[in-house]
């Protein structure tokens, strides 16, 4: 390495520099670097951390300092803590033709790909930048030249040590590619030349992570300085510089404990926008929230009043803004403080409340008859939220009144136009028009130009008035929804011109409506409900029904080709609720006629038949990832949502979104140790485990988060696991039993007519895991923080598979097993009195099935992976009508002979998400399309353009096809990002009647 003169020239004055001033001040060659940071209070603004020289920086997450013996640093939590220079790297004078990069450096946990500092693009074909970090703890300083246009990542021999300080140079003088550690040469190559070669586009300028397009890998540790230079030193002065602060920063940097709420926050969203947030302390204390954009919480609330229930609604928010809010809790003088967290008002779904002031109708007798009959709809039908059809619109009253006193969204028809053209415009003058209320002038009643089976309720404002009985009894039933959708006609007591029981009697006769005719004080109504689609099904659990069937019992009215279904409804949520499609959540869940989703950290309720909101919340630590691993978070009932939280079980109202109960692990040793882990409900009873703290996957962001693992040690393909299960009573919330004995696999449990299945590892060393050590690992495996599991080579060992009483826990029969090592993954079914095991390892599938009376084997086949990536090699499979799904082949569930060898059509290459079954069809993510599979036929059709999630996002139930967006971040294809429900094109109302 050469320097020219005026090199020399700089370095004489940085000597000079070195004899005359402080040490703090001649940490940096600041009289030729770039860019220099010295991560220090004194240099904090806030939430930026201002250069030395050059350009601040923005510090995203939560600043903390260390203090050391003379200098400190900054601390970054591996999540959500780094420095952003800038997103416009072009917008920041980086050098072009030699660059030094320079950083002192605390590494707590290792990455595939850390990075300190740079400017960097890595993805396929664009390799371009520069940036100095460290891989398996290994240092590096990758760098792309104009010569050869891609990045070379050099890289130093020896491993560094986790915890502990290194002094780590990066350096390029247009010939010379080198890089110094702790002052020594730790790596130098000469086989490229000539000017820095950045990306075509901007990329991110950031200190404390790798991060470009499509990779955000962060930081775990501490930087005291970094800096940049157009310069080059040689390793003399580099040698200098490191012994300049040696012994001399923080030690081992311990975070301030962060105070654990009694239960988890959450929000939930008001209809004027405001937003509530809810919390639980473990003694009645005064709280302060803390609020505002991200990095800059700078709004106050102060709770003084001590309680143990907490709920603060935050007012004057701005719409489609991400807020970050902290709680402090007032203890023993001391102010003690929670995590921080984020809600999107974005969200808020909700509409808007219709304005007092603007009503058009004034506050004569008038106004209150249709206020009170408004009431009374809304009362005795208990149906306030989705779509509602207002049959002869009248003046607009009773619309109106139903808009205010309710979340309903109203549609009124009318054969008058001008009627309709004066209700426009007094809704207009309301500000209601188009949002809470819209008025359709239609040439009849009797079939209106709407959707079938739509409507949550049917009202009739000229019945109210004068006794009219308009429109089509069956084209009530027609648009009603099924599963509730209400038709409710009457009067009021006081109404001048009555109808007569035995006329409203024999009109509702007609609509097909299961329906009653109710007379008292408030006057004479009627109601009518559409029931259940005959053949329609359910999806309560992850995998259908509790059992894990993959299948909730729908017909699709017998359709098995995409052609033969129609869009119902399109809408929100949209790509922004969720987390990039490859993490693998939670599936939906429809029961009801409610449609459940999960996002980031969020939950959506909608209407399976019409798309139409019902609440929203955002739970804090709901987030679980790599379902392929673990079991899901959440299941459902007819009335009632279960999610698990950290420790808890969350009972929540389905319709609402109230959290109605909260329950605990039954051991209360384990509640500092354990989460809540598996999840199901059956008949009366609630099913839980108690997972180790830190084992459930919780991280989405980067390539590794993908979970498309072969089976290696860390590839995000180890098992989550048990070490109790245990069961409550629904209606009590009482504990009916709690077993223990193994580690049992939360991919194995499975409930079905009466008995809960499942496999256990009884090895004495899996028994005998500690707290916060998930898995048997080399000691360098457990310091990169790989620890979400049970080791493969000992979870394989003294495995039992284990029948219990659903309801008293009681051992009904025992058996030792000896699978294939399930080492990409590992499935537990029962359907049809048959236990099936799917064990997925060595580039095959082994799938077994057992005598559910008694745990006989019956048999085993083998198959091979058509690919090891893109989930090929770890699909779950679907058991219907006694047969096992199993890709690639189909098998019959009694004997285990092959059925197909040709599922799917052999259509299986790139399928990433998993398939789920209907009577007659697979539905599942194809060649980078939405697909159908006949089993009879075994024809594949396809929707173009529609995209499900990498695992299961897409489910059959409600007779309908339901499929919220989970493809979000795809970089497959051009997808419609958003949600849609699919109907089939032959009416429901048929397939009721056939």
């Amino acid at each position: 390495m050469t320097l020219n003169y005026s090199n020399k020239l700089l370095l004489i004055l940085f000597v000079w520099l070195i004899s005359t001033y402080p040490a703090q001040v001649v940490s940096a060659e600041d009289a030729f670097s770039k860019h220099h940071w010295i991560f220090a209070k004194e240099h904090l603004d806030q939430s930026s951390i201002q250069a030395v020289k050059g350009p601040a920086g923005e510090i995203l997450g939560e600043t903390f300092f260390a203090p050391g013996k003379q200098f400190s640093a900054i601390v970054l939590d591996g999540e959500s803590n780094s420095i952003m220079i800038s997103e416009q790297s072009t917008q920041v004078n980086l050098p072009t033709k030699q660059i030094t990069a320079e950083a002192w450096v605390f590494i707590n946990q290792d990455l595939e790909w850390g990075g300190i500092i740079g400017a960097v693009s890595d993805n396929g074909k664009d390799e371009s930048g520069w940036i100095l970090g460290y891989r398996n703890q290994h240092f590096y300083f990758g760098l792309a030249t104009q010569d050869k246009q891609q990045l070379t990542y050099l890289t130093a021999k020896s491993e560094f040590e986790l915890e502990k300080w290194y002094h780590v140079v990066g350096a390029y003088d247009g010939n010379v590619h080198q890089l110094f550690v702790n002052g020594q040469l730790a790596a130098s190559d000469s086989s490229r030349s000539g000017a820095i070669f950045y990306p075509s586009t901007d990329t991110f300028y950031e200190i404390g992570a790798f991060h470009d397009s499509n990779e955000y890998f962060r930081l775990s540790g501490m930087l005291h300085e970094v800096s940049v230079s157009s310069h080059i030193m040689n390793q003399k002065q580099i040698a200098a510089r490191y012994r300049a602060k040696l012994n001399k920063l923080p030690g081992k940097a311990i975070k301030p404990k962060k105070y654990h709420l009694a239960h988890s926050p959450y929000a939930c969203y008001e209809p004027n926008g405001d937003v509530t947030l809810c919390w639980q302390t473990e003694i009645a204390s005064p709280s302060i929230i803390r609020y505002g954009e991200p990095g800059q919480i700078d709004q106050v609330v102060n709770q003084a009043r001590p309680q143990h229930k907490h709920r603060v609604t935050l007012t004057g928010l701005t719409p489609n803004q991400i807020y970050e809010y902290q709680i402090s809790v007032r203890r023993n003088g001391q102010e003690l403080q929670s995590h921080k967290h984020l809600f999107d008002t974005t969200f808020n779904h909700r509409p808007r409340p219709v304005p007092d002031e603007l009503s058009p109708f004034g506050t004569n007798s008038t106004a209150k008859y249709y206020a009170d009959a408004a009431k009374n709809i809304l009362s005795k039908t208990g149906i306030t939220k989705g779509y509602c059809i207002v049959y002869g619109i009248g003046e607009g009253q009773l619309a109106y009144e139903l808009a205010k006193q309710s979340e309903l969204i109203i549609v009124g028809v009318d054969t008058d136009a001008d009627k309709v053209a004066s209700v426009r415009q007094k809704m207009y003058a309301a500000k209601v028009y188009g949002t809470r209320i819209t008025v359709r002038h239609v040439k009849s009643l009797e079939a209106l130009p709407f959707t079938r089976d739509f409507a949550n309720l049917i009202v009739s404002d000229d019945f109210i008035t004068h006794g009219k009985l308009v429109g089509s009894p069956r084209e009530t039933f027609r648009l009603l929804r099924p599963e509730g959708g209400t038709l409710f006609l009457g009067q009021p007591a006081a109404n001048s011109k009555p109808i007569k029981k035995l006329d409203l009697h024999q009109w509702f006769k007609q609509t097909g409506l299961t329906f009653s005719l109710n007379e008292d004080k408030t006057g004479l109504w009627g109601t009518g409900k559409r029931d259940v689609v005959a053949g329609a099904g359910e999806w309560t659990h992850q995998y259908g029904d509790p059992g894990n069937a993959s299948f909730g019992g729908e017909t699709l009215g017998g359709i098995s080709r995409a052609s033969d279904l129609e869009v119902q409804w399109i809408g929100f949520p949209g790509a922004d609720f969720g987390i990039d499609r490859q993490v693998r959540l939670s599936a939906p869940l429809a029961v009801n006629g409610r449609l459940f989703h999960q996002g980031m950290n969020r939950i959506i309720a909608l209407d399976s038949y019409n798309g139409a909101f019902l609440w929203l919340l955002e739970i804090a630590d709901l987030r679980r990832t790599n379902i392929p691993r673990d079991a899901a978070n959440w299941c459902a009932d007819q009335q009632n949502l279960f999610v698990a939280v950290n420790g808890e079980c969350w009972v929540l109202n389905a319709y609402t979104g109230e959290r109605m109960r909260v329950l605990q692990l039954p051991d209360h040793s384990r509640h500092q140790s354990h989460d809540w882990g598996y999840i199901a409900n059956a008949g009366d009873m609630i099913f839980g485990s108690s997972v180790k703290r830190g084992s459930i996957y919780t991280d989405y962001w980067g390539r590794e988060r993908w979970f498309d693992g072969t089976g290696s040690p860390g590839d995000g393909t180890d098992k989550v696991c048990s070490d109790d299960l245990f069961a409550y009573d629904k209606q009590t919330g009482q504990k009916a039993w709690n077993y223990q004995n193994g580690v049992i696999l939360n991919t194995s449990i499975a409930v079905g007519d009466g008995r809960v299945y499942f496999v256990e590892s009884r090895h004495p060393k899996v028994k005998t895991l500690v707290h916060g050590d998930a898995r048997f690992l080399s000691a360098k495996d457990r310091r990169r923080g790989k620890t979400n599991g049970v080791a493969k080579e000992k979870l394989w060992l003294d495995q039992y598979m284990v029948a219990l009483d659903a309801r008293t826990g009681k051992k009904l029969w025992e058996r030792p097993i000896d699978t294939t090592d399930g080492l990409v993954t590992f499935y537990l079914v029962y359907s049809d009195h048959k236990i099936v095991i799917s064990a997925s390892g060595g580039g095959e599938y082994h799938v077994y099935a057992f005598d559910a009376k008694n745990g006989e084997q019956q048999w085993h086949s083998i198959a091979p992976w058509s690919r090891n990536n893109h989930g090929a090699h770890a699909q779950h499979p679907a058991v219907v009508a006694g047969k096992v799904y199993q890709v690639p082949h189909v098998y019959d569930l009694e004997s285990g002979s092959m059925v197909s060898n040709n599922m799917m059509g052999g259509n299986i290459s790139r399928r990433c998400g998993n398939y789920v079954a209907t009577e007659k069809s697979l539905i599942y993510r194809g060649n980078n399309l939405l697909s159908m599979w006949d089993m009879k036929n075994e024809q594949v059709s396809d929707w173009y353009r529609l995209r499900s999630s990498c695992w299961l996002s897409t489910i059959p139930a409600a007779g309908m096809l339901l499929s919220p967006e989970g493809g979000g971040g795809c970089s497959c294809g051009a997808w419609m990002e958003t949600s849609l429900g699919f109907a089939p094109r032959v009416p429901i109302a048929k397939q009721n009647k056939n």
